[in-house]
């Protein structure tokens, strides 16, 4: 009998489905973690949300994001994690700028190195193929 639910197409289906969602939960948990270390690198402070209070403010801003806030006539960037921290980091203008240029200089590399993979000693063989018809390939 419990057997037979093996076989079953929605079994299999919602399997399916819990192992994808998990998996796009730890995509963003890893994306999560090297925003926060860059934020960090950039000179954000962070801080963990310690009491109640302050982890329903953290839960009822954007989540993961970088927002602009004033204070005291300053802006003032402030990135809530009320999931996986558990805390806020916060920075001036200065410290967005620098966290800008180095999300700037790591898409930069990425794209690099897509490049230097596309144009690898793999390429594509032509003579391999002959002619390609009228267009002259």
């Amino acid at each position: 009998m419990f057997f037979s639910k093996w076989k079953s197409p929605l079994f299999f289906l919602t399997v399916c489905g819990v192992i994808a969602l998990s998996g796009c939960q730890t995509i963003r948990d890893h994306n999560a973690r090297s925003k926060e270390e860059m934020l960090a690198a950039a000179g954000f402070r962070m801080k963990q949300a310690l009491t109640p209070e302050q982890l329903a403010n953290i839960q009822n801003m954007p989540q993961r994001k970088l927002v602009p806030h004033t204070k005291d006539g300053r802006v003032m960037y402030v990135y809530a994690d009320a999931k996986a921290c558990r805390c806020v980091y916060v920075g001036t203008e200065k410290n967005y700028q620098d966290y800008q240029r180095m999300v700037y200089r790591k898409e930069l590399a990425e794209e690099q190195e897509t490049t230097a993979e596309i144009n690898s000693e793999n390429r594509f063989n032509w003579d391999l193929w002959g002619s390609w018809g009228p267009w002259g390939y």
